[in-house]
């Protein structure tokens, strides 16, 4: 047992020491190609930096300083360097390992997606272009290594199996807490940097220079990373709900329409969310119209009879459901809707009667952010269910047992 442990202490101090080290080395590059561009006489302010780029290079400086920090704590011999291993080592262990390979899993995609975007957006120098391509190449670095390692441990203290493709789905989808906290981590990250770029949107003069980043992380803006993200937990829920349809139907467990009619609409959902096709419903009315108030923005006029109709319908399906399973559907089609509507009616009114745009804008990021709390926990629900009730192979029904004669 010793030995075990002597081992996988041993390993933890390997993988993170090689990541640590890479990282610290990846922000000295990264470091090295700010300090030896070209000076911008036009828009230094010190040394012939901007303060892009001197932002930019503190921020690499910071990142290395931390690495090599945390490089020498974790390779050390003093008690802080084993705490720090057997914490790691612990993580490692138990699910938590998870939680972190589903959020750095979530920003490596991002990351991706932000450095092809940089490329295409309209209001980006080149200059500038050049400047942020080696940090979001580093922070895709990042990610990637970090998950690389977290897996490595994950696999070294659990045994080795050989499982069928469905199999890893459901010990994918068997790890629905830690996706959960994943994707509440994730929409937490996205609402503190939608709100760090509204307040240099609004309080201060860099608006227009840091317009690609306020864009893209603005919950309550279109076509960015939130929209995405939203519109994938949304087409996620409504291939789940396909899954288990499917499945429903193969073995024979009933109530497999339900499941199945469900997908369309969220996959008409996540269309909605992209195209913005219920505002232009809410422009449709206002033509028809006078509307004020909570009721302003009017497009969930219609809409709130057509959820209460849909939730009349799927009442004995809910009924069917475990409890669990049905307590959790029902919390995050609440929390989404209260934010989808609730808060849109109280943004409504607050816009309506002549409140500042600052205010409008802080309650519409914590609209969104609800909406995406609701979506997360709907799609950890369904990786559950799919986890505890549909085994895979062939169900074979219970028999009883015939009395003794």
């Amino acid at each position: 047992m010793a030995q075990s442990t002597q081992q996988s202490g041993m390993t933890v101090r390997k993988s993170f020491g090689i990541f640590l080290g890479l990282m610290t080395a990846e922000c000295l590059a990264v470091l090295t190609f700010y300090l030896t561009l070209p000076g911008d006489p036009k828009n230094a302010v010190i040394w012939g930096f901007s303060y892009f780029r001197l932002g930019l290079s503190l921020l690499s400086l910071i990142l290395a300083v931390l690495c090599g920090i945390f490089l020498g704590i974790v390779l050390g011999k003093r008690r802080l360097s084993e705490r720090m291993r057997g914490r790691l080592e612990g993580w490692a262990e138990r699910e938590t390992v998870f939680g972190f390979i589903f959020y750095h899993l979530f920003w490596l995609v991002s990351g991706v997606y932000l450095y092809l975007r940089w490329f295409h957006f309209e209001w980006i120098a080149t200059d500038m272009q050049v400047r942020v391509r080696p940090f979001l190449i580093l922070w895709i670095l990042f990610n990637l290594q970090v998950i690389v390692v977290w897996i490595l441990l994950a696999r070294e203290a659990r045994p080795r199996q050989k499982l069928t493709a469905f199999k890893k789905f459901l010990f994918v989808a068997g790890k629905s807490r830690q996706m959960f906290w994943a994707l509440l981590a994730f929409s937490a990250t996205l609402y503190l940097l939608s709100m760090i770029g509204q307040m240099f949107r609004f309080f201060t003069p860099y608006e227009q220079m840091l317009q690609f980043a306020i864009h893209e992380f603005h919950m309550d803006d279109e076509h960015n990373l939130p929209t995405f993200f939203s519109v994938a937990l949304m087409l996620t829920s409504g291939l789940l709900m396909a899954v288990i349809g499917i499945y429903a139907i193969v073995h024979r467990k009933g109530y497999s329409g339900y499941w199945l009619l469900m997908t369309p609409i969220f996959f008409f959902m996540a269309y909605d969310d992209y195209k913005e096709i219920h505002e232009q419903l809410g422009v449709l009315i206002r033509e028809h119209f006078t509307l004020t108030g909570f009721l302003n923005f009017a497009w969930y006029i219609p809409v709130v009879p057509v959820l209460f109709i849909l939730f009349l319908f799927y009442l004995r399906f809910l009924w069917h459901l475990p409890q669990e399973t049905r307590n959790r559907f029902l919390a995050g089609a609440v929390i989404f809707v209260m934010g989808a509507v609730g808060l849109e009616a109280v943004g409504s009114k607050i816009i309506n009667e002549g409140a500042s745009f600052f205010v409008f804008v802080m309650l519409a990021n914590v609209e969104e952010t609800v909406e995406l709390v609701g979506l997360s926990l709907f799609v950890a629900a369904l990786l559950d269910y799919l986890a505890k009730y549909c085994p895979p192979g062939p169900q074979v029904p219970e028999t009883k047992s015939l009395p003794d004669s």
